[in-house]
């Protein structure tokens, strides 16, 4: 089940071609946000239960998405299939969702280094690093380093990451900001692949913005995330001076692959001392490329991978495996309930008075909701109904002018 191709595709991950290509496996894809807006939830359990038993599915993968699933299903109604659960943000969801839906789960695979968490709740775990296709991601023909420092993404309303480059900048030192809010804006990945050749110093911030779920907990904002673009740069033979975030050194080997800063102070130190010792800093990103080949090379990583989860569900089949309790508590069902409002809106202004009324009586179920959540994702399923309703165009461009009005200074 994979939700969201499109993003997938932006993020440069194709999982379906990967499990198709390097496990030789028939894959029978499935968005479930797509299919839950046509058949609500349990439209989407049934469709799985069919596809499952129509293909004869012996292993499923999830990428998880959001609370469109109720744990017990696929706790029960699946437990004849060896079932994935892939994560790519569970820095921000692991506490309310990500250890919850694992417990119904035969492996989880996470982007966090720190994969040890899952396994402390008697949950199997592995980390899935950030592997992408190296014909792609290459260095490619010989190209001058003629971008001093570079940083590709979102750069406003992310921790730390504005006052880091602004101290760049102000100490005289040229940096090219590429991403959402850039002057140069969102480039298409065979510029973002040129600007990684041509960069001298590729930097990677490791802070994270905020998530509707977690509104009410600021303490998230000190979380630090390994990032993707970090195997991206090293594929493309450059070099990575990237913000600490723990378990960074499982990926990477710190000051002779890619080096690392913990405060503007010391990134400022060292942009100095790399734009200044080009030797050092090829001989670093050539390391960092060969360890990238190794490790991080999509089609090595899933044909291991592969083997792995076959060797795991020939023994599920077989009957050694352990099968622990289930348990969801109050956290889960808070973040559960407010995810219930998005499709309330959608179903609302949809016109779909059945999926409405059946949202509703999971809401109710659920027995609680996150109140701030709740606005986050009721606003998030309204602005997926614009442009086919003109009724919730309206209130959108009502809701926007309010909230503009009600911050300060505008």
């Amino acid at each position: 089940m994979i939700p969201n191709k499109a993003g997938f595709l932006f993020s440069d991950l194709d999982i379906a071609g990967c499990l198709e290509r390097c496990l030789g496996a028939m894959v029978v894809e499935l968005d479930p946000d797509a299919t839950y807006k046509m058949v609500g939830m349990s439209g989407l359990e049934q469709e799985i239960c069919r596809l499952v038993e129509k293909h004869r599915i012996n292993l499923l993968v999830y990428w998880t998405a959001g609370y469109d699933f109720r744990p017990r299903f696929l706790y029960d109604k699946l437990s004849h299939v060896f079932k994935v659960l892939m994560t790519g943000d569970d820095e921000y969801g692991f506490d309310n969702a990500d250890r919850y839906y694992g417990q119904c789960f035969d492996l989880v695979l996470t982007h966090n280094p720190l994969n040890e968490r899952y396994q402390i709740y008697g949950i199997d775990s592995k980390v899935f690093p950030s592997v992408y296709d190296s014909s792609i991601f290459c260095p490619g023909e010989q190209r001058p380093r003629d971008i001093p420092v570079s940083f590709i993404g979102t750069a406003l309303n992310k921790t730390g990451r504005e006052g880091a480059v602004r101290q760049l900048m102000d100490a005289g030192i040229e940096v090219q900001l590429y991403g959402p809010g850039s002057s140069a804006g969102v480039l298409p990945r065979d510029r973002v692949i040129d600007v990684y050749r041509r960069s001298c110093i590729n930097l990677n911030f490791t802070g994270m913005g905020s998530y509707a779920l977690d509104s009410e907990q600021t303490i998230v904002r000190r979380i630090r995330q390994v990032k993707g673009r970090c195997t991206k740069i090293a594929l493309c033979g450059s070099f990575v001076l990237s913000e600490y975030a723990p378990g960074i050194e499982k990926w990477f080997h710190i000051g002779r692959e890619i080096d690392v800063f913990n405060d503007e102070s010391e990134l400022l130190d060292k942009a100095r001392f790399y734009l200044t010792h080009e030797d050092v800093r090829e001989k670093m990103a050539t390391r960092a490329h060969a360890r990238a080949l190794e490790d991080y090379d999509e089609s090595k990583y899933w044909t291991s991978m592969g083997r792995m989860i076959e060797e795991r569900a020939a023994e599920k089949r077989h009957g050694r495996w352990r099968r622990l309790p289930l348990y969801v508590d109050r956290p889960f069902w808070a973040a559960y309930g407010a995810w219930r409002f998005k499709y309330l809106a959608i179903f609302f202004f949809m016109g779909k008075l059945g999926l409405f009324l059946e949202e509703l009586l999971l809401l109710i179920r659920a027995g609680r909701f996150n109140p701030t959540a709740a606005i986050w994702m009721g606003a998030a399923g309204l602005h997926t109904v614009r442009q086919s309703s003109k009724v919730a165009d309206w209130i959108a461009v009502i809701a926007h002018k309010i909230r503009k009005l009600g911050r300060p200074g505008v």
